[in-house]
């Protein structure tokens, strides 16, 4: 297969292309055509400002769980899922709290176990994992619209046997994109792969398989004594869905594949970046491993040379990538803004601990865990770039 790479650099406002050997970039990117590599040290031409941020819960006046998802309304609305509670807050865009959706059980409208939750349009979409099941809600009375179960027949799809829907993503008013994964004790750490699939809102599946694509890697697991670990280090792959088509990142690199509806691959950039050393004693020191059982689990574990340089693979609402880069500093991110050509917009450090999952209408949403109490927060900070 003939391919042509390009590496680009900023001369004023123009490019100059310069042909790029095939060895520069990993093997499994060096085959793909298009593909556009750009330089490590590209220089942004924008700059970004933050303001300062506001909570959207309030502890004192509204008891809270664990954090299970986020969406956020064009209008600035916030429906917060509250994992033990198995309920849906709901707050204005100024942190007023207004209505809760929801609540424990398998009823139309309740939840074992809330997952996953997107908005499209005026409606919300929240998905239980436990039920394997979709409910829709208004975004604007909060009422019940519909409830879907997401459970497929393997015999009717031999390669859905043994899988369950994992998340979903919305293309349209009448159909999603969904991931089947296989259970986490069903294969090897490093063999598990999701398929993605078009469903309608009805669940039928609509398409053959789009995609196979890894998944699970960030979990390991003990088959002696079943248990299974979120490891840091482990690659994954991260999927947006976007204007019509997919776009994936594996996490090794920062390289960002653009994919049409029937699969088929239509472009790809690149950035070559550097990549921090890991440590097995760097991990046994972190906080979510001091138990003996994950001690043991991490001793034992295959760890790759380096940390993976990906973290977070966002698309806003004007179709910009938010990607999010491992730096040196423990507990800070560098956030790159690109536009969907890869081309770098912005750079900026940020936080670990305030973790990005939204951004709309110029404002950042995060997850953030208060440090006086110790549980989890939502804040929106505003955002301009200059």
């Amino acid at each position: 297969m003939r391919f042509t790479i390009y590496l680009l650099f900023t001369l004023s406002s123009s490019f100059l292309l310069l042909s790029c050997k095939q060895n520069e970039v990993p093997s499994y990117l060096s085959e793909l055509d298009p593909l556009t590599v750009y330089p490590e040290k590209a220089a942004p031409n924008k700059s970004i400002s933050v303001s300062e941020g506001i909570s959207f819960i309030d502890y004192d006046k509204l008891l809270f769980g664990r954090i299970a998802g986020t969406a956020v309304t064009n209008s600035g609305n916030v429906f917060i899922g509250d994992w033990d509670a198995n309920k849906i807050y709901v707050f204005d865009k100024y942190g007023v709290y207004l209505d809760e959706i929801g609540g424990e059980g398998s009823g139309p409208g309740e939840f074992r176990s809330i997952y996953y939750m997107k908005i499209f349009g005026n409606k919300l979409y929240a998905y239980d994992f436990n039920l394997r099941r979709l409910s829709l809600f208004s975004t604007e009375d909060h009422s019940l619209l519909s409830v879907q179960l997401m459970k497929f027949d393997g015999k009717k799809n031999s390669e859905l046997s043994g899988r369950s829907s994992d998340s979903f993503h919305i293309l349209d008013s009448q159909n999603f994109l969904i991931q089947f994964v296989p259970g986490l004790f069903d294969a090897p750490d490093d063999k598990r792969i999701q398929y993605l699939y078009i469903v309608s809102q009805n669940g039928k599946i609509l398409s053959d398989k789009i995609l196979e694509l890894p998944w699970g890697k960030e979990f390991i697991t003990d088959r002696v004594d079943p248990k299974f670990l979120v490891v840091p280090y482990a690659r994954k792959a991260l999927i947006n869905v976007s204007n019509g088509f997919i776009y994936t990142l594996w996490t090794e690199d920062l390289a960002v594949k653009k994919i049409d509806l029937n699969g088929s691959f239509i472009s790809a950039f690149y950035y070559p970046i550097r990549k921090e050393k890991l440590s097995r004693q760097e991990l046994l020191s972190l906080k979510d491993f001091e138990d003996p059982h994950s001690q043991s689990m991490i001793k034992d574990a295959a760890l790759p040379d380096t940390w993976p340089p990906i973290s977070d693979f966002i698309i806003d609402d004007e179709s910009r990538f938010w990607i999010s880069v491992h730096t040196k500093e423990t507990k800070t991110k560098a956030w790159w803004i690109l536009n969907e050509q890869g081309e770098l917009i912005a750079r900026f450090n940020w936080p670990e601990d305030r973790a990005i999952r939204h951004v709309l209408n110029g404002n950042i949403y995060t997850l953030e865990d208060d440090q006086e109490t110790g549980v989890d927060q939502i804040y929106r900070y505003g955002f301009v770039l200059n």
